[in-house]
C-alpha cells in the first residue's frame, strides 16, 4: 500500500517558488509527489521532496533542515517540517560574493549622492552607434570575395585555434539557409564585415586585402546578443543588458551591466541594480571608494552593482533603451538575405 504524505503541502506554503532564504540569495523550486510504502522509512533529504535548479542544490541542502523525526510511515497524514538554517547576516563591511545570484535581498539602495555619481558616468558614456557603410564603391569586390567565403571555396583564420578551417565545418548549418546576413563596417576601417547571427551565435568575418585572408573577427556562442552598431554589441534578455565597445580588433573596451532581479516574481518584487563601466584598461576602472563602499561585489565577473529605485534605473538606462530601439531599426537597412547580398 502507498501512502503520500503532507510534506508536499507544508514544503510549498514556506518555499514557495522564488522565496528567499534569508540572506541567501534567491531559490526556484517545484514540489515532487511524494509515496512511500507504508512502513517504510521517510526520506530525509529535502530534494525527496523538491526538485531544486542544479546550480542551487548545495545551498539549498546547506541551510535547510528537514525534520522527520515526528512522523512514521505507519500514520497517514502526519506533516513533516522545514527548518531554515539562518545564513549569516550580511557584513556591511564585506558586500563580497561570488556572483550576484548570491546578492542578499535586503539590499541597501544606494544615497543621492552615489545616485548622482552613478549617474553623471551613465550620462557620459557613448550607447549610440551607426552601422557605418564603408567604403561603398568597393562594395561589389567584398561581396564577391565573401561569396567565397560563405560557399566553402575559400578558408578563414580561426585566431582561437590558430588554424584555418572551412565554414562548413565551423557551423553545423548550411550556410545558405541562413535566413539574414549583415553587410556592414563593423570595425570602422572603411571597409564592410559580413556577420552571421542565429538563434545560439553571432559570428562576424572580416577580409584582410593585404594578406588576402579571411579572419573570424569576432564570435559568440550564446543567445540574447545582437548588434548595436559598429564596435557595440549588446547582451540584453529584456530583464537585463550588457552594452559593450569593441577596439578595432573585436576585443572589448568597456562593459555596462544592468538588471532588473525578481522581474517576474511578484511575491518578491523586483530589485533593480546597476553597474558602473568596466573598463579592460584597468587603470580606468579608478572609482570613489565611498561610492564603492554602497555596491555589492560580484567576485566572477569583477563588477559591483549598486540598488536603485525603479525611477532611478529607468532615468539611467533611458539612453541605452533608445540606442537599443535605434539599433533595431539601423541593422533592417544592412540585413540582406543570400540572394540579395549574392545573387541567384
Amino acid at each position: 500500500m502507498k501512502v503520500k504524505t503532507k510534506i508536499m503541502l507544508f514544503l510549498v506554503s514556506m518555499l514557495m517558488l522564488g522565496i528567499v532564504l534569508t540572506g541567501c540569495g534567491e531559490i526556484s523550486i517545484l514540489p515532487k509527489e511524494v509515496q512511500i510504502e507504508l512502513g517504510e522509512e521517510v526520506p530525509s533529504n529535502v530534494s525527496d521532496y523538491i526538485y531544486i535548479e542544479p546550480h542551487m542544490l548545495e545551498k539549498i541542502q546547506s541551510n535547510v533542515e528537514l525534520d522527520v523525526s515526528g512522523i512514521d510511515s505507519m500514520t497517514v497524514g502526519n506533516i513533516v517540517s522545514a527548518n531554515e538554517v539562518p545564513c549569516q547576516e550580511e557584513n556591511q563591511n564585506d558586500r563580497s560574493y561570488d556572483s550576484f545570484l548570491d546578492f542578499p535581498y535586503e539590499m541597501t539602495y544606494v544615497d543621492e549622492e552615489a545616485y548622482q555619481y552613478i549617474q553623471k558616468i551613465y550620462t557620459n558614456i557613448d550607447w549610440y552607434s551607426e552601422f557605418e557603410a564603408g567604403d561603398v564603391t568597393q562594395y561589389d569586390f567584398y561581396k564577391e570575395k565573401y561569396k567565397e567565403l560563405i560557399n566553402g571555396q575559400k578558408p578563414f583564420f580561426n585566431p582561437e585555434t590558430g588554424t584555418e578551417m572551412y565554414l562548413n565545418d565551423f557551423r553545423s548549418i548550411e550556410n545558405k539557409s541562413i535566413d539574414n546576413y549583415y553587410f556592414f563596417d563593423m570595425d570602422k576601417d572603411n571597409a564592410p564585415e559580413i556577420c552571421l547571427q542565429s538563434e545560439e551565435s553571432i559570428s562576424i568575418f572580416k577580409y584582410d586585402i593585404d594578406k588576402e585572408q579571411f579572419w573570424l573577427w569576432k564570435y559568440i556562442e550564446q543567445g540574447h546578443y545582437a548588434l548595436n552598431g559598429s564596435l557595440a554589441m549588446r547582451w540584453d534578455n529584456g530583464s537585463g543588458a550588457v552594452f559593450y565597445n569593441l577596439d578595432q580588433k573585436g576585443k572589448e573596451i568597456c562593459s555596462v551591466s544592468f538588471m532588473i532581479r525578481n522581474a517576474y516574481n511578484e511575491m518578491i518584487g523586483p530589485r533593480y541594480l546597476v553597474s558602473l563601466p568596466r573598463y579592460a584598461e584597468t587603470d580606468k576602472n579608478e572609482y570613489d571608494k565611498n561610492i564603492l563602499g554602497q555596491g555589492y561585489y560580484d567576485r566572477g565577473q569583477s563588477i559591483y552593482y549598486f540598488r536603485v529605485t525603479e525611477t532611478q534605473y529607468d532615468e539611467l538606462i533611458k539612453d541605452y533603451e533608445k540606442a537599443y530601439e535605434t539599433a533595431k531599426f539601423s541593422l533592417q537597412n544592412v540585413t540582406y538575405s543570400y540572394g540579395e547580398l549574392f545573387g541567384g
